[in-house]
C-alpha cells in the first residue's frame, strides 16, 4: 500500500508470493511507483507494517522524494526467512 495525505493508495496485487525459501535464505523484488497523473507526485515515507516486519527491509536509495508527471521510480523489498521453511 502507498499513501497520499494520510491514505493508503492500493498497489495493484495485493500479495507478492516470494516463494519457497530454507531457512536464512533471502530474496527481493522492485516494485516500480508509476505516476499517472499530470501533477508531480510526492513520497515522504515508505515504511513496514503487519506480522513478520523483521524480515523484511526496504531499498529506497534509488527512489526520489519527488516523481514527475507520468513518470516511474522503483524500490526494492528484501526478506530473509527466518528459522523455519515459509511461503510469503
Amino acid at each position: 500500500m502507498l499513501a497520499r495525505a494520510g491514505r493508503q493508495i492500493a498497489n495493484n496485487t495485493l500479495v507478492h508470493n516470494f516463494g519457497l525459501l530454507l531457512s536464512g535464505e533471502s530474496t527481493s523484488v522492485t516494485f516500480t511507483i508509476r505516476n499517472d497523473s499530470a501533477f508531480e507526485l510526492r513520497i515522504s515515507e515508505l515504511s513496514l507494517s503487519g506480522p513478520d516486519t523483521e524480515n523484511f527491509s526496504i531499498d529506497s536509495s534509488g527512489l526520489p522524494s519527488r516523481i514527475a508527471p507520468f513518470a516511474r521510480a522503483s524500490f526494492t523489498l528484501n526478506f530473509v526467512s527466518p528459522d523455519e521453511i515459509v511461503v510469503h
